[in-house]
């Protein structure tokens, strides 16, 4: 788990005050170099949070600190990112303080946030711990797979991803001035390669990385097969998505879709909106 808990392990303070109707919120995030019970189950459990590559003398305590302070700091930046968004939900609606589904993402989500320092990942991580019990959520297979997908992808395959859904919005968002040369005056296409480094310039640099990030989306059955972008044509007017339809569903679950507090009714729990 990867959030302060009061004692207990419950999402919201329910345990200690017996009170459902007025479950305490979560509490900020310990100072570093508290490991409690909570981020040890995050970290692995069982006594070192980190497996020492080393014993003996002043290498392995050097390494304890050191793993303990990144430990610290990764938990900390996890924990900022995700602990205001859960105690929306559980303000909005108090049955998501006993939600398993929720409780089961918030530990999915934290243990992948130890082996990260990227906000963009911590951002998808937290949306994706919201979503979670948003209406419409994945089922629990498909958000464990989506949770798996998460760890295994870098932010530059969720770009690459967002750009395959919809390349022609992507090229009617540019400037006209910013816009790649067409085949010549005659042919509006222009090759979906240049589109793209219009969108991602420091991803498309790398020819090679930018064509692996498409096999690997395509190999995780996220977007179609194809070698690469230089092989596409496209016109302003292109509507293809080159996304599947799982990859839709990953994006959505990715992505921020707050909007107003009353989409947040929990999908797998069986209680009524909040009245008014």
């Amino acid at each position: 788990m990867t959030m302060h808990e009061p004692p207990g392990g419950e999402l919201a303070n329910v345990a200690a005050t017996g009170d459902l109707d007025n479950p305490a919120p979560i509490a900020e995030p310990p100072k570093a170099g508290k490991m409690d019970t909570a981020a040890k189950l995050v970290a692995g459990a069982g006594g070192s949070a980190v497996p020492l590559p080393f014993v003996g003398g002043v290498l392995t305590t050097a390494f304890e600190m050191m793993a303990d302070r990144g430990l610290n700091k990764r938990r900390d930046a996890w924990e900022q990112t995700v602990v205001a968004a859960i105690n929306q939900l559980i303000e909005w609606n108090k049955a998501f303080a006993d939600s398993d589904v929720l409780f089961t993402a918030v530990v999915k989500a934290g243990r992948i946030a130890l082996a990260t320092y990227q906000q963009e990942k911590l951002d998808a991580l937290r949306n994706a711990v919201v979503n979670s019990v948003a209406p419409g959520a994945p089922a629990d297979d498909e958000q464990a797979r989506f949770f798996r997908l998460i760890d295994e992808l870098t932010p530059s395959h969720i770009v690459m991803l967002r750009f395959l859904q919809s390349p022609g919005g992507a090229l009617r968002q540019l400037p006209a001035d910013q816009r790649p040369a067409r085949f010549n005056i005659h042919i509006e296409m222009v090759m979906m390669g240049k589109v793209f480094e219009m969108v991602a310039p420091e991803i498309a640099a790398n020819l090679e990385f930018r064509d692996l990030l498409v096999y690997d989306l395509s190999q995780a059955r996220l977007a179609l097969t194809f070698s690469s972008l230089d092989d596409l044509g496209m016109e302003e007017s292109d509507d293809r998505t080159f996304a599947t339809s799982l990859g839709a569903r990953f994006l959505a679950f990715v992505s921020d879709n707050d909007q107003e507090p009353a989409l947040k009714q929990p999908s797998n729990t069986a209680v009524p909106a909040p009245a008014g």
